[in-house]
């Protein structure tokens, strides 16, 4: 360097999300990860949808497969439970 100063500034930087999750696989109903769907099953998925859910439960239940617990996963949780 030849003794200048350099001078830079970020102003209002925000991380508003970062995800590091791989994409889920097929919902398969076992949110609370005992490796079968029953249930033991309905609190997890009742309380994500309430109070939202990170992986793996996210995956396990998200049914409609958008990113999300809500009520459009409720119909696939049912007939994962009650089976063919």
């Amino acid at each position: 360097m030849n003794g200048s100063i350099v001078e830079a500034a970020v102003d209002d930087f925000a991380v508003v999300s970062l995800n590091c999750f791989e994409p889920c696989a097929a919902a398969d109903g076992d949110l609370n990860l005992d490796g079968a769907a029953d249930g033991q099953d309905v609190r997890w998925l009742v309380d994500g949808i309430l109070n939202g859910a990170a992986q793996p439960a996210l995956c396990a239940g998200d049914f409609s497969a958008n990113g999300a617990l809500d009520l459009a996963d409720v119909a696939g949780f049912v007939d994962t439970l009650i089976g063919p």
